[in-house]
C-alpha cells in the first residue's frame, strides 16, 4: 500500500503537469524536479486536512514564488487561469505567509 505522501507526491507531478499545459510554458518544466523537492518538504509542516498540503492548492504557489525569487516571468492571473487554485485562496495564502515571514523577523 502507498504512503500517504508518495499519493500526494504523485498528484502534485499532475497538477504540475496540469498547469504546465495551461500555461504552455517550457520554462516550467525545466523547474518541475524543485518544485516538487520544495512540496515534498513543505508537506509535513501543514496539519492534515489542511487545504494547503493539497497539491491543487499548495503546487500553484510555490510555482508563483518559485518564479518570482528567481526572476522568471509570470503573473498571478496567468497562474490562476492555468490552475485549479481560486483567487481567494491564492490571496489567504499569501497574507498568511506575509504574517510568517514578519513574525519571523521580529524574533
Amino acid at each position: 500500500m502507498p504512503s500517504e505522501n508518495s499519493i500526494y507526491t504523485h498528484a502534485a507531478e499532475r497538477e504540475m503537469s496540469y498547469i504546465s499545459r495551461g500555461l504552455d510554458l517550457d520554462i516550467l518544466r525545466d523547474h518541475n524536479q524543485i518544485i516538487l523537492e520544495i512540496y515534498n518538504n513543505l508537506f509535513s509542516v501543514f496539519r492534515k486536512r489542511s487545504k494547503y498540503r493539497l497539491p491543487a492548492n499548495l503546487i500553484p504557489l510555490i510555482i508563483f514564488i518559485y518564479f518570482r525569487l528567481r526572476n522568471l516571468v509570470i503573473t498571478k492571473s496567468q497562474l490562476l487561469l492555468a490552475s485549479h487554485t481560486t483567487n481567494a485562496d491564492f490571496n489567504d495564502f499569501i497574507m498568511q505567509l506575509q504574517n510568517y515571514l514578519t513574525r519571523r523577523d521580529i524574533r
